[in-house]
C-alpha cells in the first residue's frame, strides 16, 4: 500500500500513437486526426498515461490553419476565432488588419452574423501570408484565395475534418482530403520534441 501512495512516475517510455485526435490540443473546432508523429508518454511501472510528445506543435497548428483557409467552405464563428488565434492576434488587432469594425468581427466570431466574403477572403489570405512556408508546401497562394468561390453556409454541408499522416523518417506530411490521400510536401521536423500542450 505504501508503495502505491509514494509511487511517482519517473520511468517513462514513449509509445507511438496510431491515430491521435489533436483538435483539443490545437484549439480546432473541427476534428483533426493525426496518423503517426505523436508519441504517448507512459509510466513503465504503473502503465499510467502522462501526456504526449509531438514535434513542432506550433507548425502543425499553422498547417491545419492553412488547410482550413484553403478549403472553400464558409467559415463559422468558431473557425474564425481558431484562425485568429493561430495568427496570434487579439480580436481588435485582426479587425484592424482586415479593416473591419471590432464589433462586427465579434458578431462574426459569435455566429450572430455571417462573415462577408470580403472579410473572409482577407482573413484567409492573412493566414496564408503568416504561414507562407506551410502554404508553399501545400502549393497555394493568396491569389487562389482571393479568387476562391465560397458557397453560402446554407448551401454547403457543415461537416469538416482534417486527417494528416505524419511520417518522421521521411519528414513527409500526407494530407487526407475529402476523397484521396496524397503527399503534399516535405517538412523538415527537428529531432527535438516538444510537449504537446493545449493552445
Amino acid at each position: 500500500m505504501s508503495d502505491a501512495k509514494e509511487h511517482k512516475c519517473t520511468d517513462v517510455f514513449l509509445r507511438e500513437c496510431v491515430e491521435f485526435d489533436a483538435a483539443h490540443f490545437l484549439g480546432a473546432p473541427f476534428p483533426v486526426t493525426l496518423n503517426g508523429g505523436v508519441q504517448e508518454k507512459v509510466c513503465m511501472k504503473c502503465g499510467g498515461k502522462l501526456g504526449y510528445v509531438f514535434k513542432k506543435p506550433r507548425e502543425l497548428a499553422g498547417m491545419v490553419a492553412v488547410i482550413r483557409a484553403c478549403y472553400p467552405l464558409k467559415l463559422d464563428g468558431a473557425e474564425i476565432k481558431f484562425l485568429r488565434k493561430c495568427l496570434g492576434l487579439r480580436a481588435k488587432e485582426l479587425a484592424r488588419q482586415i479593416e473591419c469594425d471590432p464589433a462586427v468581427l465579434s458578431r462574426f466570431e459569435n455566429d450572430k452574423q455571417a462573415i462577408t466574403d470580403r472579410f473572409e477572403k482577407l482573413l484567409r489570405a492573412g493566414v496564408l501570408l503568416r504561414f507562407s512556408r506551410e502554404a508553399y508546401v501545400l502549393g497555394v497562394d493568396q491569389y487562389s484565395i482571393m479568387n476562391m468561390s465560397i458557397p453560402a453556409a446554407a448551401a454547403a454541408p457543415r461537416s469538416y475534418c482534417v486527417t494528416m499522416s505524419l511520417k518522421d523518417d521521411a519528414g513527409e506530411i500526407g494530407l487526407v482530403g475529402s476523397r484521396t490521400l496524397r503527399t503534399v510536401g516535405k517538412i523538415e521536423w527537428s529531432d527535438s520534441c516538444e510537449e504537446l500542450q493545449a493552445m
